[in-house]
């Protein structure tokens, strides 16, 4: 009805808009609306398909032909790079299951073939009612406009500014039923179906100093699903119409009978950062950032020359700072149009590697790796990698107290370009080195001995442990950086949950945890010393 409605307009309007007519908003509407149509028949379809193949797999009378040209029907559902990256790194991450079943077709013991088969049920399901945790900055709008007072459900009656002042009072609390969102995952972001709500959590998070979490129900774009919200609407059907918004969905102007209200509108903060560098050691932030909006640059949230922390020099800048915004085309400006000299020095500006990272375009059709540091060379597929907790063996380093160890592990059959040698000192030890430039990429160890549980039967008797101080980790959504681990602990206690398989860390939830505090040792930030990015400097094959 909106895309025939959208239609008529362009039809009245002309059919040779310029630029600067309403015509020419009215195409463009038109178009936008369009390809998220197409977009929303190909995940319903690609929904379907997954139904198809879920019943073939659980089928007795279904042939490995027909599983195997239902996989393949799933694998080349979707055409749109952004709705394929979703699938692959989002969720339930359906696409990059089936990739890995299909590369793993007959190792019938390999775990994504459970896995894949978890995801599909799941895919097909209404979320759970206890939701999952999302930032209220990551959360945006499906509609250009909203109303100011609630409809229908909890706060029927009541206008969003009474929910914020509820909010600020503790009367109402972001872990409360009523304040669940209603959402749907698409090209990336988290795009919220009840928009008052959301603008209610923005508001109130955008008064704070601090991140905030709410709730979120995420639901698949599946056909005939129906929220549970007592609207009883189909969630395609509700996403379509909703969807309206020009801003990405990082701004949405209000509809109220108050001119001053109907003119406002409410805009998500996001973090955004841009790195500066060849800075003046005497330059103060106050300075940086009167510099900074001295040259038109808005929406700064805040400007941290970084200085040292001990020794003698202590509090002494180390002459670059890092400039966070509240809205990402205000740090891709700065990055892109830089500044003019300070104190006579040139600035060297760009997007922090972590925000840089984030923004990838990367479709994460590739699997992931480890490689070697020394020459680049592939070790492993994340597909095969496990970060295990286990037992410390006696040796260096060794604490009866606490000899709990993390071991980045694989099978020693999975394990690629590394030659075995007898370790010179441990009998039930195997050294591995890289077969192109001899670096030391850990050693072979008896599974049973260093890890506790069922690992011996998915990791065969000898499990092969990587050394975080060699090897890079290849994400499978980011092309340009490579994560480089100072301990495999840190990623274990970052990411939480226990032992996990490694092709469940993207960047997408890496990214929040690289600036947060790793380690007693690092007080402020993680400061590169932990967990970093670093630049994709050599040319590799991609997995």
């Amino acid at each position: 009805l909106k895309l025939r409605q959208l239609e008529q307009i362009v039809v009245l309007q002309g059919s040779t808009p310029c630029a600067e007519s309403s015509s020419w908003n009215s195409m463009s509407k038109y178009r936008e609306y369009k390809k998220l149509e197409q977009c929303v028949q190909g995940l319903t379809e690609y929904g379907a398909a997954l139904s198809t193949f879920l019943d073939s797999l659980t089928s007795k009378s279904s042939s490995w032909h027909r599983v195997w040209d239902n996989l393949q029907a799933c694998k080349n559902a979707l055409s749109c790079r952004l709705c394929r990256r979703d699938e692959m790194t989002h969720g339930h991450r359906t696409l990059s299951l089936i990739c890995e079943a299909e590369e793993k077709w007959d190792v019938w013991s390999h775990p994504c073939h459970k896995e894949l088969l978890k995801a599909l049920e799941a895919r097909g399901c209404a979320p759970h009612l206890d939701g999952c945790s999302c930032n209220i900055s990551d959360l945006r709008f499906t509609q250009e406009s909203h109303g100011e007072v609630f409809g229908h459900g909890a706060h029927a009656g009541h206008d969003i500014d009474f929910l914020v002042a509820e909010l600020q009072a503790g009367r109402i609390l972001l872990s409360d039923t009523s304040m669940v969102i209603h959402a749907v995952r698409f090209h990336g972001s988290v795009r919220a179906l009840n928009n008052r709500h959301s603008v209610a959590l923005v508001r109130y998070q955008n008064e704070q100093s601090g991140p905030l979490s709410c709730t979120v129900r995420i639901w698949p774009l599946v056909h005939r699903m129906k929220l549970d919200d007592g609207s009883r609407q189909r969630v395609v059907d509700k996403f379509l119409y909703a969807s309206d918004s020009h801003t990405g969905g990082r701004s949405i102007r209000g509809r109220s009978p108050s001119r001053e209200r109907s003119s406002s509108s409410t805009r998500v903060r996001e973090v955004v950062a841009v790195h500066i560098s060849n800075i003046d050691f005497e330059v103060t932030d106050e300075e940086l950032r009167s510099h900074i909006l001295g040259r038109g640059h808005q929406n700064i949230a805040e400007v941290c020359i970084k200085r040292r922390t001990t020794g003698k020099n202590a509090g002494r800048s180390q002459g670059n700072a890092l400039v966070t915004f509240h809205c990402a085309e205000d740090a891709q400006r700065l990055a892109s149009d830089g500044l003019p000299k300070l104190r006579g020095r040139d600035l060297a500006i760009q997007l922090d590697t972590v925000t840089r990272a984030v923004c990838d375009t990367a479709s994460g059709e590739s699997t992931g790796g480890l490689r070697c540091k020394g020459c680049m060379t592939v070790c492993c597929q994340l597909m095969d990698l496990y970060l295990v907790e286990g037992v410390r063996l006696p040796g260096p380093g060794y604490a009866p107290q606490t000899n709990t160890a993390y071991y980045c592990t694989c099978s020693v059959k999975d394990a690629r370009g590394c030659l075995f040698e007898e370790h010179p000192q441990h009998k039930n030890f195997m050294v591995a080195t890289c077969e192109q430039c001899r670096a030391d990429l850990g050693n072979v160890q008896v599974t049973s001995i260093c890890m506790e549980g069922d690992w011996t039967l998915l990791l065969g008797e000898m499990a092969m442990c990587f050394k975080c101080q060699n090897v890079y980790l290849e994400l499978p959504d980011c092309h340009e950086e490579l994560l480089d681990v100072k301990q495999w602990s840190l990623l274990y206690s970052a990411l939480g949950g226990g032992d996990f398989r490694m092709s469940t860390v993207t960047m997408q939830t890496v990214a929040p945890k690289l600036r947060s505090a790793l380690s007693s040792n690092v007080v402020s930030d993680n400061s590169n010393r932990n967990m970093r990015l670093v630049p994709r400097s050599r040319p590799g094959e991609r997995l």
